[in-house]
Parts: C-alpha cells; structure tokens; sequence
C-alpha cells in the first residue's frame, strides 16, 4: 500500500504561526528589536571622563544593549564604558561604549540601581 503526502496547509508549513490570529504565537508581546538573553556574569564599567573601573553583574543582553546591576546610579545619556567576561568560551566577551537609557533602583538592596543601556559603540 502505498502512503499519499498529506496535504500542504498553512498550518504544517509554519506550525509557530496562529494563522486565526495572524500572528506569530512566539512573537514577543514587546516591541523589542533584539531578543535579550538572561545571564548573570561580572561586568566592569566606567564613565567615560573615569580612570578606573568599577564592578557590578549583567543581568541580561543583547544585539543592541545590555543591563546591569550596581551600587551607582547613573543618569540617561551618560556614557559609560563596559566589558563583559561570561567566562564561557561559547560567549564572546564584550568592550562597548554605551549610553544610559534608564537607571532605576533595583529594590533588592538599598542603594542598588539596575541600569540599561543601548550599545553605540563596540571595542576592541
């Protein structure tokens, strides 16, 4: 006996797509231009008119930003140098200049601020 294909659908062909909806059911519900990845590394970061670097933990990044935590706070439009070492060599570290887009307190500690920036620039 021989099996016949099944027939094309819409649904078979892309299977992630609520074509009900119109649209893609793992659409993110923000607006986001790159998805962000959750990690939990040490970052050093520096304004950029500072000598020395200070330390804090990425909380998470992406394309085109990255979060972090520290004992600073920051305000938007600063500019600030960062260097990012996962420690896993599958992850590339990262040397950006990047701006200050948000600075809140993070309510874990006082005093701690989780700060988000967009990359304008990489390093190195």
């Amino acid at each position: 006996m021989t099996s016949r294909p099944l027939p094309m659908t819409a649904e078979r062909a892309c299977p992630h797509f609520n074509h009900k909806a119109g649209k893609s059911m793992v659409d993110s519900s923000d607006q986001r231009d790159f998805h962000r990845m959750t990690v939990a590394c040490p970052i050093r970061f520096r304004k950029t008119d500072e000598e020395d670097f200070r330390t804090g933990t990425a909380n998470n990044i992406s394309a085109g930003g990255v979060q972090f935590s520290c004992g600073e706070s920051f305000s938007p439009g600063d500019t600030v140098e960062v260097m990012i070492e996962p420690g896993v060599a599958l992850t590339p570290p990262l040397h950006a200049r990047v701006e200050v887009v948000r600075c809140d307190e993070s309510g874990q500690q006082p005093g701690d601020y989780d700060v988000a920036c967009r990359i304008r620039q990489i390093l190195d």
